[in-house]
C-alpha cells in the first residue's frame, strides 16, 4: 500500500492536560478480542519523583494499563496492575485460551535495593485536577522493596508473574 489512514487510540499524559493518565508505553499486546494491553516503562529515577522536570514522577510506579480498542470505551485506558517499587513491568503475553496473563516484573528495589525496616518516604506532589484545579498530594513512598515476599529485611527479586481469575474463565 502507498496510502494508508491512522489515528491516535490513547495519548499518555497527565489527565489535567488531556492524557490518558500513564507515561513512558512500553511493550504491547494485543488480546484475542482486539484490546490493547500496555507495560509502562519509566525510569527508575523519576518514579514518585516530584522533583522531575519532565513531570513523569507524578505517574508513580511503573504499571499494566487496558485498552479497549473498540465499543464504547474504545481509546480509554484503565489501570489494571501497579508494579512494585522501583522495577519495570516487561512482556506481557497471553496464554491461547486468555486464561493466563503472563508479566515480568524486573529490578525490583533498583535504586535502594532491600527495603530495610519498613523505610519510607514523605514526598508532596503539586497535582491539578482535570477541570485545572491546583492541590497538593502527599504519598508515603517506600524506600527499595522486598517484593515478592513482602517479609520486613528480605532482598527483592525479579519474577515472571502468572495472573489469573480464580473462576478459570478468560482474563477479559
Amino acid at each position: 500500500a502507498l496510502t494508508f489512514k491512522w489515528k491516535i487510540l490513547a495519548m499518555g499524559g497527565n489527565p489535567a492536560e488531556g492524557g490518558a493518565g500513564f507515561s513512558n508505553p512500553d511493550n504491547l499486546v494485543f488480546d484475542q478480542k482486539g484490546n490493547l494491553w500496555m507495560v509502562n516503562d519509566m525510569s527508575t529515577s523519576k518514579q514518585n519523583n516530584p522533583k522531575d522536570k519532565q513531570g513523569v514522577g507524578c505517574f508513580g510506579n511503573n504499571s499494566i494499563w487496558f485498552i479497549p480498542t473498540s465499543g464504547y470505551d474504545a481509546g480509554n485506558a484503565y489501570l489494571f496492575g501497579i508494579g512494585p517499587m522501583e522495577c519495570e513491568t516487561t512482556g506481557p503475553f497471553f496464554t491461547q485460551d486468555q486464561q493466563t496473563l503472563f508479566l515480568s516484573i524486573q529490578h525490583p528495589g533498583e535504586v535502594h535495593g532491600i527495603r530495610q525496616n519498613a523505610a519510607k518516604e514523605t514526598r508532596e506532589f503539586e497535582m491539578k485536577t482535570t477541570d485545572g484545579q491546583s492541590f497538593k498530594q502527599t504519598r508515603s513512598v517506600p524506600l527499595g522493596s522486598n517484593w515478592p515476599s513482602k517479609n520486613p529485611n528480605d532482598p527483592p527479586k525479579p519474577a515472571v508473574v502468572a495472573i489469573r481469575r480464580t473462576n478459570a474463565q478468560p482474563i477479559i
